[in-house]
């Protein structure tokens, strides 16, 4: 049998023919391509899905290890690396205040470092207690605190810090109901052009002026005059603690409590630098003996002016009589 189409009409049935099996092959062609399309679709879907995961798995670990990076371990508040890297860096205007935990080393010697560590804990916690998630707790050292208050009026500044002192005041360390912390706040106020190191300078520097009186707050801030606040903070009687053992010094400031400002001193020479400075401003002298042995000056002061005892006759005040000569002069 010849396949061979010999009439026109054969030749136009055999075309056709063809024609139909290469349309059926060329229909397969393009769904084969179509599901090939699709099928590299959802692999490049799936495989965008585990880069985007593991993307989202890389940031999430990068912030886990950042946020243990600039953590204290201890508090939890920022560390000092956080403030160097990143705060550092940062413009105002904001609210900047260096905080210091008073006589944490005596803490430490007295009731042990484990106690120091509780101190510090509710230090902070206090602190976090009276401030917004925006704003910045950093452990600056050892027992300072840097508090950056983003956006904050100047005229709430003062406000904001006196609340900060009152709930270090009230908190109670666990284990340790006898013993109460208390900070020296300094603050000011960072401008849109001031760099952050000379704003946290001027912060340190104000806090050291409360440190000097302990358990106080000094604020600078435009439009208001330091000296005034000074004048205020004058306003409770003055009394100078003169001992060598800074354990007899912290216990009596304990002991005497927010009604009275305490100056401290550790010799003799420290005792006379400080009555110097503040003559007429003290109400009270409080003197211990090193080791039983009488010291040179023990003096109630009415007006400022002291008198001098011969050693031999010299008054040693223990706790209890300091406390009933307080009361005295209350009366």
């Amino acid at each position: 049998m010849n396949d061979h189409p010999t009439t026109l009409s054969e030749v136009e049935h055999y075309y056709q023919e063809r024609e139909q099996r290469l349309l059926e092959k060329l229909h397969q062609q393009e769904a084969a391509l179509t599901v090939a399309e699709q099928t590299l679709k959802q692999l490049i879907k799936n495989q965008k899905a585990q880069l985007d995961e593991t993307n989202q798995l890389h940031a999430t670990q990068e912030r886990a290890f950042k946020e243990e990076l600039y953590r204290d371990s201890l508090t939890g508040a920022y560390n000092r690396r956080y403030y160097e890297e990143v705060v550092r860096k940062s413009i105002g205007p904001a609210g900047i205040a260096l905080l210091d935990v008073d006589d944490f080393k005596i803490c430490n010697d007295a009731y042990g470092h484990y106690a120091g560590d509780m101190a510090l804990k509710t230090a902070t916690k206090a602190i976090q207690s009276c401030i917004r998630e925006s704003d910045l707790l950093i452990r600056y050292g050892g027992d300072e605190f840097l508090l950056v208050l983003p956006g904050i009026p100047g005229d709430f500044l003062q406000t904001k810090l006196e609340q900060i002192h009152t709930a270090a005041q009230m908190a109670s360390v666990p284990g340790y109901s006898h013993f109460r912390i208390s900070l020296s706040i300094g603050g000011t106020i960072q401008a849109i052009a001031d760099p952050m190191e000379n704003i946290v300078r001027r912060a340190d520097w104000l806090m050291y002026q409360a440190k000097c009186r302990k358990n106080a707050v000094m604020v600078e801030v435009p439009g208001h005059n330091l000296a005034a606040l000074e004048k205020l903070l004058q306003n409770k009687p003055q009394i100078l603690l003169v001992d060598d053992s800074a354990m007899n010094r912290m216990m009596l400031t304990e002991i005497l409590g927010d009604s009275y400002h305490i100056l401290e001193a550790e010799n003799g020479r420290e005792c006379m630098e400080k009555l110097q400075a503040e003559t007429g401003n003290i109400a009270l002298v409080k003197l211990l003996l090193e080791h039983g042995a009488a010291v040179d000056e023990s003096t109630v002061f009415d007006d400022g002016s002291a008198e001098r005892t011969p050693k031999e006759g010299a008054e040693l005040y223990g706790f209890g009589e300091i406390l009933e000569l307080l009361e005295q002069y209350q009366q």
